[in-house]
């Protein structure tokens, strides 16, 4: 007899259990049924500075294990005189980091996606200067004079989130797909760029425990509300083979994991 496609994935509560961590799983339960609850991101929020230069904001999703790159992203997006904030599991407001949930595995990362959505979308008055919310993790490379020029170009439609969809087409062996065969997603690591308008019209993001923050958005969201770019990239530039003449062009690359490599891309997108 064939197997239920749903026993293809594991959830983020069945990887636990089959890995004997119940102890990990109390700890989620408890963070995001009952400690999450409490989280008071707004009173953080407003506490911090921002320039409001641009019509972008970054929401980067982070860990207290990766503070790290937390500097060295903190300097690079303060000299560029954007406006943003991480996204993780602790607070230091100094850094412009806050605490989206108490979970600190690394499957928090659906968990503290879904907060920070929701906090957008219910306080929508704290974002009155910018026009987009760019989701991105930290080992995103942002190329800023890319994405500005991506905005204001003509062509972009400023009613749909963009970003790098995968689907069963781009993607047959993704095994989310014997589950949802029809479904779309932006990829995460891709970056997901967020007209603020958006969330006017979907104001309550919902947790499926997939453990894939980048599908449970894909199932929050109506398929004609996402768009695929080819300037987003959800792995490196050399994965996508992608030469130095090219570089200025594209808004985004994923796994690019230390200041070395930050800073390397930086020079190629200024060639």
């Amino acid at each position: 007899m064939e197997k239920d496609p749903k026993k293809l994935i594991s959830s983020r509560f069945n990887r636990i259990i089959r890995e004997k961590k119940l102890y990990d799983l109390l700890r989620y339960s408890l963070s995001h049924f009952v400690l999450d609850k409490f989280l008071d991101i707004g009173s953080a929020f407003k506490q911090l500075q921002f320039f409001k230069k641009y019509k972008v904001f970054l929401f980067i999703m982070s860990c207290e294990k990766q503070r790290q790159r937390t500097e060295y992203l903190f300097d690079y997006y303060k000299n560029q005189g954007i406006d943003f904030v991480f996204y993780s599991d602790y607070n230091d407001l100094q850094k412009h980091v806050l605490k989206t949930s108490h979970f600190k595995r690394y499957t928090s990362n659906e968990i503290k996606h879904v907060n920070s959505l929701n906090f957008v979308a219910n306080n929508l008055d704290l974002f009155d200067a910018w026009d987009y919310i760019f989701f991105i993790d930290d080992d995103t490379f942002v190329n800023l004079p890319a994405l500005f020029q991506f905005i204001q170009d003509p062509k972009h439609n400023p009613n749909v989130v963009y970003g790098q969809q995968i689907d069963r087409e781009r993607d047959p062996t993704n095994p989310i797909f014997k589950i949802y065969p029809k479904l779309a997603f932006l990829s995460g690591g891709a970056g997901n760029l967020f007209p603020k308008r958006i969330f006017k019209i979907k104001k309550r993001f919902k947790n499926f425990t997939l453990g894939f923050a980048d599908v449970t958005l894909g199932l929050n969201l109506n398929p004609s509300l996402i768009a695929h770019s080819p300037l987003f990239k959800n792995d490196t530039r050399q994965r996508f083979g992608i030469e130095d003449s090219e570089m200025p062009k594209y808004v985004s690359f994923h796994y690019v994991k230390t200041k070395e490599q930050f800073d390397a891309y930086r020079t190629a997108c200024q060639a």
